[in-house]
């Protein structure tokens, strides 16, 4: 064994204990920190780190660098799964491992799988899947994300689907442009694009399109319907095939609604009754909150039509306001000052409670009606003509012409059509008595007096 000395300027002196070549391998003691060497020199020693042995590095201007430390000391598997991600093994910081099905980089650096999605992937890119089954047995498409366990399990394509939540749109297949925020969130949809569901258990329903389902079971039982929107836990939670409903309040429409189309429902357990309803519009809590069958119905105020159950093209406005009869028809209610209502399925009739005004006019000269209901005549210095009015001669209109001055009897007063209608078959009549009055309304084009 050769012992060749190495420190200091003692060039090739025999030193003995401080470095030893020996069997082609070289052996160092350990030392305390040398010296810097000459310009352009380095040196190469050991000492203690931190009650470790570790072969330094010194340079001329004393930049000390720990062989032994940081890069190059870290070890992996001897195999590994393609587009897998690195994984720590241990708590050393020094050995990695294969990521396996954790975590796996598929379809080009586009996307990412951590939690085993991904596995039949072959051309989509864009994508994101992190939770165990996570698009799980994807193949193509762009832009999707899965958040959580089986969110997108069963996606195959389709395109910028959004799931975040356990199982969340689990079973859908080939749709696009739906977002699922919540557990199990849209997780029964097994066709439809451009949905919304917000809430656990939302939207939990077969087949839907352009629906927004917000709210804890808000539309959780339907088959096929389209272009809802329901707001509120519980909310339309029964509504199977309907469609362009708008429904806003906890547990509103969420009786049996099979078939309910076109309504809107804005207030909490409004509307709750079971059956198929269609065009109705009730606003307020529990405003017709036990309506089965009913249609076209207008419900505004709290408890309005809180009885109701198979009425129709009924208007109520007013809180705890009520229909005559829970099957009334053609009725209109506006507070405590109008009350109109259908005494037989033909002939409506109205109530007015508080005072109930027209239209009317005075004139001390010839004219021609604008919508008036009553004309007063307040001069029959001469004779004058009212002319009823094309315009006016619409079914059911009324107008009412009065001798307000009381002498019609020396000066008729004329009552004459504007175009080709007719007064009774006629061009014209007269009011010839003092304060006479003629009454007229019209009917499919023409006036008749009453």
């Amino acid at each position: 064994m050769a012992e060749i000395g190495g420190q200091g300027n003692n060039n090739g002196e025999i030193v003995s204990g401080k470095l030893k070549i020996t069997n082609s391998f070289l052996d160092f003691d350990e030392i305390a920190t040398p010296a810097n060497p000459s310009t352009d020199d380095g040196r190469l020693y050991v000492k203690d780190s931190a009650g470790t042995t570790a072969l330094f590095f010194r340079d001329s201007a004393g930049t000390e660098t720990n062989l032994l430390s940081g890069t190059g000391d870290v070890t992996g598997p001897a195999s590994s799964t393609d587009l897998a991600i690195v994984r720590f093994n241990g708590t050393t910081g020094k050995v990695i491992q294969n990521s396996g099905s954790f975590g796996v980089l598929r379809g080009g650096t586009t996307s990412i799988f951590i939690g085993g999605g991904g596995n039949a992937i072959t051309t989509g890119t864009r994508m994101a899947a992190f939770g165990t089954s996570a698009l799980n047995v994807i193949q193509s498409g762009t832009g999707h994300i899965g958040i959580g366990a089986s969110a997108l399990a069963l996606h195959v394509s389709g395109s910028d689907n959004i799931a975040i939540g356990d199982q969340s749109f689990q079973n859908s297949t080939t749709q696009s442009n739906n977002v699922g925020l919540g557990g199990r969130a849209g997780d029964n949809i097994t066709s439809g694009s451009d949905n919304i569901a917000i809430g656990t258990d939302t939207l939990g329903g077969n087949t839907a399109n352009g629906c927004v389902a917000i709210g804890s079971n808000a539309l959780t039982l339907f088959t096929t319907i389209s272009g809802n929107v329901v707001v509120g836990a519980q909310s339309a939670i029964n509504l199977s095939t309907g469609s362009f409903n708008t429904i806003l309040g906890s547990s509103s429409f969420s009786g049996t609604n099979s078939t309910s189309e076109n309504n809107t429902i804005l207030g909490n357990q409004s509307c709750t009754g079971n059956g198929s309803k269609a065009g109705n519009v009730c606003i307020g809590y529990q405003s017709a909150n036990i309506l089965s069958t009913g249609s076209s119905n207008i419900f505004i105020g709290r408890g309005s039509a809180s009885l109701a159950t198979t009425a129709s093209n009924n208007i109520l406005i007013g809180h705890n306001l009520e229909l005559d009869s829970v099957t009334s028809t053609h009725t209109l209610k506006i507070g405590n000052l109008l009350n109109g209502f259908v005494s037989t399925a033909t002939r409506p009739a109205l109530t007015v409670n508080g005072a109930f005004q027209v239209k009317t006019s005075g004139t001390a000269v010839s004219v021609t009606s604008a919508g008036e209901s009553i004309i007063g005549v307040t001069s029959t210095a001469a004779a004058r003509t009212i002319t009823l009015a094309t315009a006016d001669v619409i079914t059911g209109n009324i107008i009412i012409v009065k001798d307000e001055s009381g002498a019609a009897g020396t000066n008729n007063i004329t009552i004459a059509v504007q175009g080709a209608e007719t007064i009774d078959g006629l061009t014209s009549i007269k009011i010839t008595a003092n304060y006479g009055v003629a009454r007229f309304y019209a009917r499919s084009g023409n006036w008749f007096t009453f």
